[in-house]
C-alpha cells in the first residue's frame, strides 16, 4: 500500500496545477439518470502569474509563457467586422472596426484563462457631462469593457450550457479617502433578462453610492462569456497553459538544480593528506588564530606542507542537465503547438526550419479564429440590438443582425522563396509558349495559381474582368504614351523595309 501512495503522489505532483475546484452556480443537477457540469475551472491568478513570470517556483521556467501565448494571438491578429445591411456596417465601422486593441487583448485573456466576459455598456452623453464634453459630436456611444473572471459566477440553462440565466458580479472595494480612512465595501451587480440591479455590502459605504433596480432595458444580458476549448461536459473554459504547465514546472526544477550543481562543481573543495597535523597547523596559522581556534584555509593564498604531506581537490562530476533540459523544451514546444522560433534563439533549436514551421501553426491559428467566431458574431448581434433599443436614430434602424467575420491571410511562405518560384514558372511557361508547346491562354490560366492579383484568362463571377482584357488596356495605354510611340513608329518602319525588300547602303549590298 505504501508504494500504491507513492505513486498517486508523483502522478499528483505532475498534474497541471492550473485547475482549482470552484464552487458555481450551474443549471444541471445531478440525479440518478443525469450529470452534473464539472466546475472547476482555471486558478485565473496563477496563468497571470505565469504570463508575466511572477511565481517563485517558476522563475526559470515560465519564461516560455508569454510566447505561448502571444505567438498566438499575433498571428490570428484583429477581425473585421461585415454586414450586408447598410446601417449595420455604420455601427461596425464606428465601434467594432476600430477596437483592434481591445480584440486582441480580449483574445490574449480567452488563450491565457480560457474564460472572459465581455460586457457592452451604452454610455449617454446627453446624461453624463463627463461624457458630453468629451464625445460632443454622438449622441451616445457603446463602450465594450471587460470583467474579471474571478469575480463573475454565471447562472446557465440547465438545457443548453450556452445560454446565460444570470450574471453576478461581486467587486470588492478598498481605498483610502480624503480623510485617509479606509473605505472598504463590496459591489454586487445582478443581470437578468429582465432586470438589472446593483446593491452595496460594507459599513462604511460612499454616500453617493445609491442601489439601484431598475428593468432590463436591452431585453437580453449586455454580457457575452467566451469559453476557449469548453468541452460540453465543462462550465468554464481552458487555458492554452494548462497542458504545458507541469513541463514549465519540470524546467524550473531541473534548471535550478543544474544552477546549484555548478556552484558545487565551479568551488572545488581542498583535500589535505597530513603526516603530522600539529605540524602543518605550526606551519599555517599564527599563535593568536591556534589560540582563538580559528583556523580558515579561505584566508590562505600559500599553504605550506611537508615532504610527505599531499594536497588537492575533491571535484564532483558535473551532471549532464542540457540533455534533460533540451528534452523538456521540445515537449514544450509540441505540447503548445508554438513553433520553436518564437521562443528566440536562447535554447538549441531543431532541423526544421521556419517554414516547416509555419505549418502546424498556422493549422492552430486557423482552428482559433473558427472557434472564437461565433463569439464575434453574437456580440455584433448585441451591439445591434443595443442600437436598435437606443434612442436617437441617428444611423437608422439594422433590418439583418447578420454579421460576418474576416481575418488577414496568414503568410507562411518566404518572399524570396515565392519570388524565386514565380521566377522559374515564368521561364518556363515563355519558353512554353514560344515553343508553341501551351497555349498563351493555358499559361495565364496557370500563372494565375500562383499570383492573387492575377484573374484567368476568360475571368469568372468572383473576378473583375478577365487577364486577356486587363493586358489588352494596358497595351492600349502604353501605345498612347511617347514610348509606345516610338516603338510603334519604329515597328512601321521596319515593316515597310522588309514588305520593299531591302535598302541599298551605298555599297552594292543590300540590307
Amino acid at each position: 500500500m505504501a508504494k500504491r501512495k507513492s505513486l498517486w503522489k508523483a502522478v499528483g505532483e505532475m498534474a497541471s496545477a492550473l485547475r482549482e475546484e470552484a464552487q458555481s452556480i450551474m443549471g444541471v443537477v445531478s440525479n440518478s439518470g443525469g450529470y452534473s457540469l464539472e466546475t472547476s475551472h482555471v486558478d485565473y491568478n496563477l496563468a497571470r502569474q505565469l504570463y508575466y513570470n511572477t511565481h517563485e517556483n517558476y522563475k526559470l521556467g515560465a519564461g516560455f509563457a508569454k510566447p505561448i501565448i502571444n505567438s498566438t494571438v499575433g498571428f490570428m491578429g484583429a477581425p473585421t467586422f461585415r454586414c450586408e445591411d447598410e446601417n449595420g456596417q455604420v455601427i461596425l465601422d464606428s465601434h467594432f472596426n476600430k477596437w483592434t486593441g481591445k480584440f486582441i487583448k480580449l483574445q490574449r485573456n480567452w488563450l491565457r484563462e480560457g474564460d472572459v466576459y465581455v460586457m457592452l455598456v451604452r454610455a449617454d452623453t446627453t446624461e453624463n457631462e463627463a461624457y458630453k464634453a468629451l464625445y460632443k459630436n454622438e449622441a451616445f456611444r457603446i463602450e465594450m469593457r471587460f470583467i474579471p473572471p474571478e469575480r463573475v459566477t454565471a447562472v446557465v440553462d440547465p438545457h443548453n450550457s450556452d445560454r446565460l440565466l444570470k450574471i453576478i458580479i461581486r467587486t470588492d472595494v478598498q481605498y483610502k479617502d480624503e480623510n485617509n480612512e479606509d473605505v472598504k465595501y463590496t459591489a454586487i451587480e445582478v443581470w437578468t433578462p429582465e432586470q438589472h440591479t446593483i446593491t452595496y455590502d460594507g459599513d462604511n459605504i460612499p454616500e453617493e453610492l445609491q442601489p439601484i433596480e431598475e428593468a432590463n432595458p436591452w431585453k437580453f444580458i449586455p454580457i457575452w462569456w467566451l469559453r476557449n476549448e469548453n468541452e460540453e461536459h465543462e462550465l468554464h473554459g481552458r487555458s492554452e497553459l494548462e497542458p504545458v504547465e507541469p513541463y514549465i514546472r519540470a524546467y524550473h526544477d531541473v534548471m535550478m538544480h543544474a544552477l546549484r550543481t555548478s556552484k558545487l562543481t565551479s568551488t572545488p573543495k581542498l583535500k589535505l593528506k597530513l603526516s603530522d597535523f600539529e605540524e602543518f597547523i605550526k606551519n599555517n596559522f599564527s599563535e593568536e588564530e591556534i589560540r582563538n581556534k580559528k583556523l580558515k584555509m579561505a584566508n590562505k593564498d600559500v599553504i605550506f606542507v611537508g615532504d610527505a604531506d599531499d594536497a588537492g581537490y575533491v571535484q564532483v562530476s558535473a551532471t549532464n542537465h542540457e540533455t534533460l533540459l533540451e528534452f523538456l523544451f521540445m515537449c514544450i514546444v509540441d505540447v503548445s503547438e508554438t513553433p520553436e522560433f518564437a521562443f528566440g534563439t536562447a535554447v538549441a533549436s531543431s532541423k526544421a526550419s521556419v517554414s516547416e514551421q509555419m505549418v502546424p501553426l498556422a493549422k492552430k491559428v486557423e482552428r482559433k479564429r473558427s472557434q472564437i467566431e461565433d463569439d464575434y458574431r453574437m456580440l455584433g448581434r448585441m451591439l445591434f440590438a443595443m442600437y436598435d433599443n437606443s434612442p436617437g436614430g441617428e444611423i437608422g434602424t439594422v433590418e439583418n443582425y447578420e454579421v460576418e467575420i474576416d481575418w488577414v491571410d496568414i503568410d507562411a511562405t518566404d518572399d524570396k522563396a515565392v519570388a524565386d518560384t514565380v521566377k522559374t514558372v515564368v521561364e518556363a511557361l515563355v519558353q512554353a509558349v514560344d515553343s508553341s508547346l501551351i497555349s498563351y491562354e493555358a499559361a495565364i490560366n496557370f500563372l494565375a495559381r500562383y499570383i492573387d492579383t492575377m484573374n484567368t484568362f476568360e475571368g469568372s463571377e468572383d473576378e473583375d474582368g478577365s487577364e486577356a482584357e486587363k493586358i489588352k488596356t494596358q497595351r492600349e495605354e502604353f501605345a498612347k504614351t511617347d514610348e509606345g510611340q516610338q516603338m510603334t513608329n519604329e515597328l512601321s518602319r521596319v515593316n515597310e523595309e522588309l514588305e520593299g525588300g531591302g535598302t541599298d547602303d551605298g555599297t552594292g549590298d543590300e540590307t
